[in-house]
C-alpha cells in the first residue's frame, strides 16, 4: 500500500461559509495520471450538501514542492501547472487587486472576508460550492465509488 497523495480542507471557524482548502498535494510518482483531479472531484462530492459555501486558500505552489530545488522543472512552470489544474477544477485564481477590479463577476467574495489585509498581496484560490448535474463519484451498496469503477466493473 503506497500513498499516492492528500488533500487538506478545513472549516472556516472565523467565518460563516467557508471552506479552507489547505492543500492539494500529489506525490511525484503519481503526478499527470489525473489522481489530483480525482481528490478534487470527490472533494465535490464531499461538500454537495454546501450549497453556497466558498472553498478558499492560498495559491503558493512552490509551497510543498521540491521539484524547483530539484531541477525538474522551473518556477513558472510549475506555477503554469497549478493554475491549470485549479482552472479544470473550477476555481478562481485571484489576487485581491484582480478581484477588486472585477468585483461583479464574483458576488459570492467580500474583500475583508476573503483578501483582509494579511492576504490583500497574496494569490488566492476560490470556488463556489454549486450544485452538479452529475458528480464522478455515487454510492454503490453504501460504498463510494468513482463512476469510471462502476463502468468497468459492471456495477
Amino acid at each position: 500500500e503506497e500513498k499516492c497523495g492528500y488533500i487538506d480542507v478545513r472549516t472556516s471557524f472565523c467565518t460563516a461559509n467557508r471552506i479552507y482548502l489547505s492543500q492539494v498535494y500529489c506525490y511525484e510518482k503519481f503526478r499527470s495520471l489525473g489522481i489530483a483531479s480525482n481528490m478534487s472531484s470527490l472533494l465535490d462530492y464531499i461538500l454537495k450538501d454546501y450549497l453556497g459555501y466558498v472553498i478558499y486558500g492560498d495559491f503558493n505552489p512552490a509551497q510543498m514542492s521540491t521539484d524547483t530545488i530539484d531541477g525538474k522543472m522551473t518556477k513558472e512552470e510549475l506555477i503554469r501547472r497549478a493554475k491549470e489544474f485549479y482552472k479544470k477544477a473550477r476555481y478562481e485564481v485571484l489576487t485581491c487587486s484582480e478581484y477588486m477590479a472585477n468585483k461583479s463577476r464574483y458576488p459570492y467574495l467580500d474583500k475583508e472576508v476573503d483578501f483582509g489585509t494579511y492576504h490583500e498581496y497574496m494569490t488566492r484560490v476560490f470556488k463556489k460550492i454549486e450544485a452538479q448535474n452529475e458528480y464522478d463519484y455515487t454510492l454503490v451498496n453504501g460504498i463510494l465509488v468513482h463512476k469510471n469503477a462502476v463502468k468497468s466493473l459492471k456495477l
